[in-house]
């Protein structure tokens, strides 16, 4: 380049934006489930439907990537996991089907476990148990 000649310069602006760094440091956390009665007498192999509410909650930092509970039937016949909805606050409420049924050498009743779950950016958690029993009919 000669001195007598002009050159041009371009202006590049670059804006970086720096967002805080977040962790999640900790599982979700699940509390206060509920359900109404537990021990329920067999009736002639009649469905029944249990409510089971709760929260699953995440530390700040953290999102539920997913929620879930798992049926378990002492017999095998009744297993599932199915999805949990969470509301806003992390509540939920569900309806489980079971079999009001036992086998007649059973003698402390067919028993279902109901156990929930979570997951999030630190792992997942099981928790929640809540324990079903067909308990025996009591004919004579």
């Amino acid at each position: 380049i000669r001195a007598s000649e002009r050159t041009t310069t371009e202006v590049l602006t670059l804006y970086v934006e720096v967002m805080p760094f977040q962790s999640c440091g900790s599982p979700p956390l699940i509390s206060e489930v509920v359900v109404g009665e537990s021990i329920v007498r067999a009736s002639n192999k009649k469905p029944l439907t249990f409510e089971f509410s709760g929260n699953i909650s995440s530390p700040a930092g953290c999102t539920t990537e997913k929620a879930f509970y798992s049926l378990n039937d002492e017999y095998g016949a009744l297993d599932e996991t199915k999805p949990l909805e969470l509301d806003e606050n992390g509540n939920f409420t569900i309806s489980v089907d079971v079999i009001a049924s036992r086998k007649g050498n059973d003698k402390d009743g067919r028993l279902y476990t109901v156990t929930f779950g979570a997951d999030n950016e630190a792992g997942t958690v099981i928790g929640g148990e809540q324990k079903i029993i067909i308990s025996h009919d009591n004919r004579k």
